[in-house]
C-alpha cells in the first residue's frame, strides 16, 4: 500500500518507521515483525506516519508479516504514552512490560485444596488504624486519578487495608490491580490471596509469555477476574 506507519519496538525508543506491504491487511495496535538491524523483532502499529520523512524513502524497510492474533486496543496505546510521559520515559521502555508464570503458580493450581491453614480474610479484625485509613481511602474511589501514601512498616497491616479496599472496588462491580514487587510474589502470597478471592484472582510477572499474557487479558476483559496481582507489568493486562 505504501503506507508509512511508525512502529513501536521494545527497545528505548519511540518507534521506527516501517511501510505497510501491499499483500494483508494492517491496522493500529497490529504485532508485527520487522527487520531491525540483523534480526526480526516483534512490534505494534502505533499510528500513521503521514509527515514528511526527513530523509530518503528508499531507506525505510517494509514490515515482513503480521502476526494473528495479537493486537493492542487504542486505549492500551494511550495508556502507553501516558505512561511513558508520566515517568519521563520511551515508549519503547514501557512497551517492554506489556510484550515480554512462575513455578509457584503452578504449585497454587495444584495445591488450592491445602490451604485452609491460611487465616480467611473475612476472619480478620481490622484495628481502628486500618479503619480509618481504608475509609479514607474509599472516600476516593470515584474520584478520578488520584495517588496516596499509606506508611507502614513492614508486618504493619497494610496489606489487609489492601484487600478491604479491593472488596469495596469488587462490591462497585468494577475490577482492582494490585502492583506489588515480583520479590513479594511468595507462594505465601499467592494462596493468601486465593484464600481471599478465589478463582476470579489472577497472578503476572515479567516471565509471563506473551500468550498466556494475552489469555489473562482476555479473561479480565470478559469480566472472569476480578483482581489482577503482580509487578508494574500487570497494568498492561
Amino acid at each position: 500500500s505504501g503506507q508509512i506507519v511508525k512502529v513501536l519496538l521494545s527497545l528505548n525508543s519511540d518507534g521506527y518507521d516501517y511501510i505497510i506491504p501491499d499483500e494483508g491487511e494492517f491496522f493500529i495496535g497490529d504485532y508485527v515483525y520487522v527487520p531491525f538491524r540483523l534480526k526480526q523483532e516483534v512490534g505494534v502499529i502505533i499510528s500513521e506516519n503521514n509527515e514528511p520523512l526527513g530523509y530518503d524513502i528508499s531507506k525505510v524497510k517494509f514490515i515482513s508479516n503480521k502476526i494473528d492474533g495479537y493486537n493492542l486496543s487504542q486505549n492500551q496505546i494511550t495508556f502507553i504514552k501516558k505512561v511513558a510521559e508520566y515517568n519521563l520515559s520511551s515508549l519503547g521502555n514501557v512497551l517492554k512490560m506489556v510484550i515480554g508464570f512462575d513455578s509457584i503458580f503452578d504449585n497454587v493450581k495444584r495445591e488450592k485444596k491445602n490451604i485452609n491453614y491460611i487465616p480467611s480474610y473475612s476472619e480478620v479484625e481490622l484495628t481502628t488504624e486500618q479503619k480509618n485509613a481504608s475509609i479514607e481511602l474509599s472516600s476516593k474511589l470515584n474520584n478520578g486519578f488520584s495517588v496516596s501514601l499509606l506508611d507502614g512498616i513492614t508486618g504493619s497491616g497494610k496489606t489487609e487495608v489492601y484487600m478491604e479496599l479491593i472488596e469495596n472496588v469488587i462490591a462497585m462491580n468494577r475490577q482492582a490491580i494490585l502492583l506489588i514487587p515480583e520479590i513479594a510474589l511468595t507462594y505465601q502470597t499467592v494462596l493468601r490471596f486465593y484464600k481471599a478471592f478465589g478463582d476470579r484472582v489472577t497472578f503476572v510477572n515479567s516471565k509471563l509469555s506473551p500468550g498466556e499474557k494475552y489469555d489473562q487479558f482476555e479473561r479480565a476483559k470478559r469480566g472472569e477476574v476480578d483482581v489482577v496481582i503482580g509487578p508494574r507489568s500487570a497494568l498492561f493486562v
